[in-house]
């Protein structure tokens, strides 16, 4: 299901954000995906992602494009798995934040993405390595609807390659 809690210059607010991650929740969604991120802690996050992972909900969420070792929310808060970006020789995209609070590195340059009116295009960031772990943990849903959150994080950290990131 699409939830839009961003304008279209990319702007929101932490309520937005947090609402449509409780929407999503409350709609019974089993992923979250959340191709944003800022540098600004609010508590609210950590409500709002508590609530969707007690509902059943994995949650994945963006590093940040600044190549820079400095958490970003919601993808460093608990419970949320926060994916950085890896180049053609799955290494580190050069743009891709890293650091502790990193789960998992998924491609991020060059993805091929939609745009308006039946046009395409090619896209570098976290924003678009994101959705890739999240088609993962609906693919590992679908497989066995009896995983709930914990165990579907934990296969797919446990099973990556670890790059450092």
């Amino acid at each position: 299901m699409p939830l839009k809690v961003l304008d279209g210059q990319g702007l929101g607010t932490t309520f937005n954000v947090c609402e449509g991650i409780m929407f999503a929740a409350d709609l019974g969604a089993k992923v979250v995906n959340l191709s944003l991120g800022g540098y600004d802690y609010s508590p609210a996050y950590d409500d709002a992602v508590n609530y969707a992972h007690s509902a059943g909900c994995v949650i994945v969420a963006s590093a940040g494009n600044d190549n820079i070792d400095r958490p970003v929310y919601p993808g460093s808060c608990d419970h949320v798995l926060c994916v950085a970006a890896t180049n053609q020789d799955d290494e580190k995209a050069s743009f891709s934040n890293y650091g502790s609070y990193v789960d998992l590195c998924a491609p991020g340059v060059a993805i091929l993405s939609t745009l308006p009116r039946g046009q395409y295009t090619y896209y570098n960031g976290t924003s678009m390595a994101a959705p890739l772990v999240s088609g993962l943990a609906a693919l590992i849903t679908a497989y066995n609807p009896l995983f709930g959150p914990p165990e579907i994080e934990s296969l797919l950290v446990t099973y990556a390659d670890d790059l450092g990131c």
